[in-house]
């Protein structure tokens, strides 16, 4: 199904039955993009309709956007908005909850709509760290870095630094990446920070990123990489041009 989507996002066709692939109905160009789609997306998944968020996400992908542009410019922007209305009291937990659980779903849509990787191709490994139970922001950085060639392995979330550090070494990839939503005790979780870091084999290269990271505290290091969202992490780790055509090639 890879290179039907293929297709239609490169040139902005229309599916006649969508349903056929399992695929929502998509709602057309104007529904795509904008604070338009934010508030509509934010509306949908606070009423629980899961369909709805499902097109809205899915129509800005097939009409051509990356993924790291659908999640910053769409998903994100609404899941941060749910958020602060129910910090604010507007939103009930349970709509909170469980429009979590929709941008989840959506995600995972999404999922099986990219190629598989290239069996050869690289590695990167990668999760939330101790403390951080937020795994949407993960499952994202998980997809845009397997759209762009790689063999990305979420890892989870909450992970004690130590196991991350076991990981790096038993796997050797020559990226790892770290999302960052909450920080529980600076000091500690600075401390372990580091010596995970200074722990990383020679060939490992580090992005962070989330709404937590203390670039004073978390930047100390040559070999890690600050991404402000999801666009930079892309760009920062996008394959040479050869690599990324060689591992679409083998993956279709």
């Amino acid at each position: 199904m890879d290179e039907v989507v293929r297709f239609v996002r490169l040139g902005d066709h229309a599916f006649v039955r969508p349903d056929l692939l399992g695929l929502p109905a998509r709602r057309g160009p104007e529904a795509r993009g904008g604070d338009q789609a934010v508030a509509q997306l934010q509306a949908a998944v606070r009423d629980g309709d899961a369909a709805l968020s499902n097109r809205l996400i899915l129509d800005h992908y097939l009409g051509g956007a990356d993924l790291a542009t659908v999640f910053d410019e769409v998903l994100a922007p609404a899941m941060h908005a749910i958020g602060e209305e129910w910090e604010c009291g507007e939103t009930e937990v349970f709509q909170e909850r469980r429009a979590c659980e929709i941008f989840g779903s959506a995600i995972h849509d999404l999922k099986r709509l990219l190629p598989p990787p290239a069996l050869d191709a690289p590695i990167a490994l990668g999760g939330a760290p101790e403390g951080d139970h937020y795994h949407l922001a993960s499952q994202m950085v998980d997809l845009v870095l397997t759209e762009a060639g790689w063999r990305s392995q979420l890892l989870g979330g909450a992970l004690p630094f130590a196991t991350l550090s076991v990981a790096a070494q038993r796997h050797q990839p020559p990226l790892f990446w770290l999302s960052m939503s909450h920080v529980g005790d600076p000091e500690t979780f600075w401390s372990r920070y580091r010596g995970f870091v200074e722990g990383l084999p020679d060939s490992t290269r580090l992005l962070v990123g989330g709404r937590a990271f203390d670039a004073e505290s978390g930047a100390f290091s040559e070999r890690v990489t600050y991404c402000e969202d999801l666009r930079t992490l892309a760009r920062k780790a996008a394959l040479p041009a050869s690599n990324a055509a060689e591992s679409g090639a083998k993956a279709g």
